[in-house]
């Protein structure tokens, strides 16, 4: 199928991260989303070793509105990343964390920081 469309963009739920390795084999993968699941773990805790195994692919995940922003502050939220964030209630709201990611650059030492 990914060979019919020139590229693919699978996504796996957190509980089965364990398939990383096998997905990251196939060719033309455009990106990988990580979809939190009912149970742990949530990939944002695991974003280290996520990065470890598929290197250079964009990724999706899940994360909190808190999160986002303490990682932001603390310089540790990787880039190359398309955050899915939760916990965001207002228009006004999303611009602000909007805002701050605008401004944001990582001290995280991954190859698009």
């Amino acid at each position: 199928m990914i060979d019919e469309f020139d590229g693919g963009w699978p996504h796996v739920h957190s509980d089965a991260m364990r398939l990383l390795p096998e997905y990251v084999a196939l060719n033309d993968l455009v990106a990988i989303g990580l979809e939190d699941w009912i149970k742990p773990p949530r990939a944002i805790e695991h974003i280290d070793e996520i990065i470890g195994i598929t290197g250079d692919i964009p990724l999706m995940i899940n994360i909190k509105k808190e999160e986002l922003l303490g990682m932001m502050d603390a310089g540790t939220l990787p880039g190359n990343v398309l955050y899915w964030v939760s916990g965001v209630r207002t228009v006004k709201e999303a611009n602000q964390v909007a805002q701050t990611a605008y401004g944001y650059r990582s001290a995280y030492k991954g190859k698009y920081n």
